[in-house]
């Protein structure tokens, strides 16, 4: 519970940035003319699935985890980063003042 607490503001802060540059890219992919192209087209509707109802539980499952995961990954990778960049620069400036 300790570690939950510990710089819960900057964490959010990162989450939350990370998850409007993306909804604001996909809202910026939504107004192309890609998309609206996409969405002209006229399908049939869909027949039965011939596709067992286990396969479809499974599949959903697959799904979710990946839709779960990604967005955690990238915001482990992210502040993984930012912390290397942050001690390498304290690191340097640290051995700046050394050698003056």
């Amino acid at each position: 519970m300790k570690y939950l607490s510990h710089k819960w503001k900057s964490r959010s802060f990162i989450i939350l940035s990370i998850s409007l540059l993306f909804t604001a890219l996909l809202w910026t992919v939504s107004l192309s003319e890609w998309a609206t192209t996409i969405n002209m087209v006229i399908s049939e509707p869909h027949s039965e699935p011939n596709i067992s109802p286990l396969l479809i539980g499974v599949i959903s499952l697959v799904k979710v985890t990946l839709l779960t995961l990604i967005p955690a990954v990238l915001c482990f990778g992210i502040m993984t980063f930012v912390s290397s960049i942050s001690r390498f620069l304290k690191f340097r400036s640290h051995n700046m003042k050394l050698k003056s």
